[in-house]
C-alpha cells in the first residue's frame, strides 16, 4: 500500500510546468519534507522515474541517501 502514496500527480505536474528541469530535479523537488514516504517507496519511483542517463549506477546508492534525507526535510513553498 505504501507504494501509492507517492505524489505522481503533483510530479506530472512539475514537469509539465518546468519542462527544462531533469528529471532528477523534479523528483528532488516533490520528495522534500515527505516524511510519510519510506525508502522502498522512493527507491521505486526513483527508479520508474528518473533516467537512469542522468546518474551513474556507483552513485546510485549515494543519491539515494540523499532522497531519504530530503524527505525528513522541512518542505518550504516558493
Amino acid at each position: 500500500m505504501a507504494q501509492t502514496l507517492f505524489p505522481i500527480r503533483e510530479y506530472e505536474e512539475v514537469r509539465r510546468l518546468d519542462p527544462y528541469w531533469s528529471d532528477w530535479t523534479c523528483f528532488c523537488h516533490i520528495i522534500v519534507g515527505r516524511k510519510y514516504l519510506k525508502r522502498p517507496t522512493i527507491t521505486k519511483w526513483f527508479n520508474e522515474l528518473v533516467d537512469r542517463s542522468e546518474y551513474s549506477e556507483t552513485d546510485k546508492s549515494a543519491l539515494l541517501g540523499y532522497l531519504f534525507g530530503l524527505a525528513k526535510e522541512k518542505r518550504v513553498d516558493f
